[in-house]
């Protein structure tokens, strides 16, 4: 009886592991299902080609902005895609 109450217990523990990582897996994507919505309708509502500087266009559009050494900038977008820049 002992064994079958241990296998049941390990068994237990393995299925609520994969629930909690189900879990944490499911609100990652809800978290970035918005961010991408709010990304969506930030672009959806400039023009097409800005005239002028957006900071909410920048903001939604890129993550962070590098300072090299060899005097070139990177703009990483939200994508994680990099574009450098001489300066």
């Amino acid at each position: 009886m002992t064994d079958t109450f241990s296998e049941l217990e390990q068994r237990y523990d393995e299925v609520s592991a994969t629930i909690e990582s189900l879990d944490r897996r499911r609100k990652d994507r809800t978290v970035r299902a918005a961010e991408i919505v709010k990304f969506v309708d930030a672009i959806s509502s400039k023009d097409p080609e800005p005239d002028d500087f957006s900071e909410e266009l920048w903001i939604a559009t890129i993550d962070h902005l590098t300072a090299y050494t060899d005097s070139t900038l990177g703009f990483t977008f939200r994508n994680c895609e990099e574009v450098r820049v001489g300066v």
